[in-house]
């Protein structure tokens, strides 16, 4: 009889954006259990926080995102995704297989810790034109912000200038 190994996958799912702590938890938990009850082992969960989508999904214009990274043996990913399909709140999942071949004794499981929401403060956006907002304002633009150019480099222009000057003395351009 062959070894069957483990694989390591990663999944991110995208809930609801109006769901509250509680109903975020119940979810992840169902998820957790459907991994262990098909002899799977989570290793990580990351809540990433509301963010906005890059297209609108089912008429909403941001998710819930959560990462799980996790091992399972064939048909786990199956039984996760068709959980995801018939959850509600799941608006969008994506998994990827990170590793082939795992050994059961490689895997270390994570810590079991609830999914806390924390409100996180809205991105500021940029002024038209892509300036920052200090260069936007007049400015000056901080000096992490601002490019260095070697000493020796050529400027853009700076030849057509030259040109023109020739050509007003009556040089040759």
């Amino acid at each position: 009889m062959a070894a069957v190994f483990m694989r390591e996958y990663e999944t991110i799912y995208i809930l609801r954006p109006d769901l509250g702590e509680q109903e975020v938890n119940q979810i992840a938990t169902r998820i957790k259990s459907v991994i262990r009850g098909q002899k799977g082992k989570l290793v990580k969960q990351e809540f990433w926080g509301k963010r906005r989508l890059a297209y609108e999904i089912r008429r909403h214009l941001k998710g819930c995102y959560i990462l799980l990274q996790y091992a399972g043996y064939p048909g786990t990913v199956e039984e996760v995704e068709r959980n995801f399909k018939m959850l509600e709140p799941v608006i969008k999942f994506q998994t990827v297989k990170l590793r082939d071949k795992v050994a059961e004794a490689d895997v270390v499981e994570g810590t079991d810790q609830p999914i806390v929401l924390l409100e996180q403060p809205e991105p500021e956006e940029k002024p038209a034109g892509g300036e920052s907002p200090v260069t936007a304002a007049g400015g000056e633009a901080p000096a992490e912000a601002k490019a260095e150019e070697p000493e020796d480099a050529e400027q853009p222009g700076a030849d057509n200038e030259e040109q023109d000057k020739d050509k007003e003395e009556g040089g040759e351009g």
